[in-house]
């Protein structure tokens, strides 16, 4: 993880998606409905993705197939 990003989860100011988690899923449908997310969003961007929007898709998508998330050091 960056320094960024351990910053921001220690300061509970954003979060990892989980997209077995409903809230997340809510939040996710919401962005997609008005492509916005109504106020700052809430999830960090995680490597090796590099824009939010298509990380969540990409999450949720590897999630319904039981497909394992790449590992970003394999990617370098």
């Amino acid at each position: 993880m960056t320094i960024l990003t351990n910053h921001q989860l220690l300061h509970n100011q954003k979060r990892t998606f989980n997209p077995k988690n409903k809230k997340d899923l809510e939040l996710f449908k919401s962005f997609l409905t008005n492509n916005k997310w109504g106020g700052p969003c809430p999830f960090i961007l995680e490597e090796p993705h590099t824009i939010i929007p298509e990380m969540l898709k990409d999450k949720y998508i590897r999630s319904q197939f039981d497909i394992p998330e790449p590992i970003a050091e394999i990617l370098k």
